[in-house]
C-alpha cells in the first residue's frame, strides 16, 4: 500500500496570479518577456519531463522509507525568471527553475527527508537553507535545499510541514487559525499580544502603538539560551528585552546576564545565561533602554501593580484607623454583609477598590465609617 498522497498539479496550468503577472510583465518589459520566454520555450519539455523523473525519483525514496507526504512541482512562471534577471543575476545563476515542494506532518519528518535527499542527490555547495531552525521575519519556516538531479539538471526542493505551509501560504493569522481548528490551543504570539494589550491598559494608547510599530518594523536577530532554544528579538535588544521574552518573573528578578560569557550587548547567535535572584525587582531606570515593547509593557505592569497594592495598603490603614478612633470594631463594619450594603450604594465592586478610593481622596475615611455605622446600626427613617 502507498503511503504518499500525491497532488495532482498539471505544470502546464498556472495560477490566476501567476497568468496575471506574466501578462502584466508582457505589457510592461516585451523585450525581457519574449526573452525570458524565448529560453523556456526552447526547452520546455525537456524540463517538464524532467521534473516528473525527479518527482518519481524523490516519490521512491520517500515510499521506501514509508514517510507520508505530499508533492507539488512546477517550472517556475516568466515573470519570476524575469525578476530574478532584474535583480542582476545571470540564467545559469536562476537555481529554482525546477522546483518540487513537499510537505509532511511533524518537524523531524523534514531533516529526515532532506538527509535522504541529500543521500542521493548531491547538494550544492551554501545552497542549503534552514528556515524552520531561523525563521524569517514574517515567520515564514522551511527548508530549502538545491541539488543536482535527474538529467543533470539543477532542482530545488523546498521540505515543510502542513502547519509551515499554512503561514506560508495565508499569512501569520492562518497559523492561529489552524492551531486552534487542530488542537484547540492558543499560540503564544496570540497569547503576547494579548498580554501586550492587558498590560497597556493604563498607558497612553499612542505611546504604545508607536513602540509597538517601531518593534514590529526592526530588523531581528536570533538569540539562544543555553539549552540551544532560540529566541527573536528586534536588532539592538538588551539582556532585559531576552530575560522578559522568556517570563515576566525571568525579567523581573533579572540581576545580570553573560552574553557568550561576558557581560556585553547582544548580537545576532549570540548565547545568553541569564542570572536572576529571588526577591529583586526590576528598576525604572531598564525603561530608558530596554528595546522591545514587550519588555517595557512588563516593567510598567509591575510598576503599576506595585504602586496600586501600596495605595490599597493605605486605604485599609486609613480606614480602620478611622473605625478604631470611633471606638468600632473592624469585625463589625466590615463583615460581608455590611460592606456588600454600602458596595451597592457607592458603585464600587470590591474592599480593593474601596481601598483605592479612599487613598485618592474620592471619598474620606469619615464619609465611609459613618455610611458602615448607619448599615450596622441602621436608624429609622435613615436615608443616604
Amino acid at each position: 500500500e502507498k503511503v504518499y498522497i500525491p497532488i495532482a498539479h498539471r505544470l502546464g496550468i498556472k495560477s490566476m496570479k501567476s497568468e496575471l503577472e506574466d501578462l502584466c510583465l508582457q505589457y510592461s518589459n516585451t523585450e525581457l518577456y519574449n526573452e525570458v520566454l524565448e529560453k523556456i520555450n526552447a526547452s520546455r519539455s525537456e524540463l517538464e519531463t524532467s521534473l516528473y523523473k525527479m518527482r518519481d525519483e524523490i516519490i521512491s525514496l520517500l515510499n521506501e522509507h514509508e514517510i507520508k507526504y505530499e508533492i507539488t512541482y512546477r517550472v517556475k512562471s516568466v515573470r519570476g525568471i524575469a525578476n530574478k534577471l532584474l535583480l542582476g543575476k545571470k540564467w545559469e545563476e536562476i537555481y529554482d527553475l525546477l522546483g518540487l515542494r513537499i510537505l509532511l506532518d511533524k518537524t523531524e519528518d523534514c531533516y529526515l527527508v532532506v538527509g535522504l535527499i541529500h543521500s542521493k542527490f548531491r547538494p550544492i555547495p551554501k545552497r542549503f537553507k534552514d528556515f524552520i531552525a531561523n525563521p524569517k521575519n514574517n515567520m515564514y519556516q522551511s527548508l530549502h535545499t538545491t541539488v543536482f538531479g535527474v538529467d543533470n539538471r539543477i532542482y530545488e526542493v523546498q521540505i515543510r510541514t502542513y502547519e509551515m505551509n499554512e503561514i506560508a501560504e495565508h499569512g501569520v493569522a492562518s497559523h492561529w487559525s489552524y492551531k486552534e481548528k487542530t488542537d484547540g490551543s492558543k499560540t503564544s504570539e496570540l497569547a503576547q499580544f494579548r498580554t501586550l494589550i492587558e498590560v497597556n491598559d493604563m498607558e497612553n494608547n499612542s505611546d504604545f502603538f508607536k513602540d509597538l510599530s517601531n518593534s514590529i518594523t526592526k530588523e531581528f536577530i536570533y538569540i539562544f539560551t543555553p539549552k540551544g532554544d532560540i529566541i527573536e528579538l528586534p536588532d539592538e535588544s538588551t539582556p532585559i528585552d531576552f530575560a522578559y521574552k522568556i517570563h515576566s518573573e525571568v525579567g523581573n528578578t533579572t540581576i545580570g546576564a553573560l552574553v557568550n560569557g561576558k557581560l556585553v550587548s547582544l548580537q545576532d547567535g549570540d548565547i545568553v545565561d541569564l542570572k536572576t535572584q529571588k526577591g529583586k525587582s526590576p528598576s525604572k531606570a531598564w525603561l530608558k533602554f530596554v528595546k522591545t515593547e514587550n519588555a517595557k509593557s512588563r516593567i510598567r505592569s509591575y510598576f503599576y501593580k506595585k504602586e496600586k497594592d501600596k495605595s490599597i495598603e493605605t486605604g485599609d490603614e486609613l480606614l480602620k484607623e478611622e473605625i478604631k478612633k470611633r471606638r468600632y470594631n473592624n469585625s463589625d463594619l466590615l463583615n460581608e454583609n455590611v460592606l456588600n450594603k454600602l458596595f451597592s450604594e457607592i458603585k464600587v465592586d470590591t474592599y480593593d477598590e474601596l481601598c483605592l478610593g479612599i487613598t485618592s481622596l474620592k471619598y474620606t475615611p469619615t464619609q465611609i465609617v459613618n455610611r458602615l455605622i448607619d448599615i450596622f446600626e441602621p436608624k429609622k427613617d435613615d436615608t443616604i
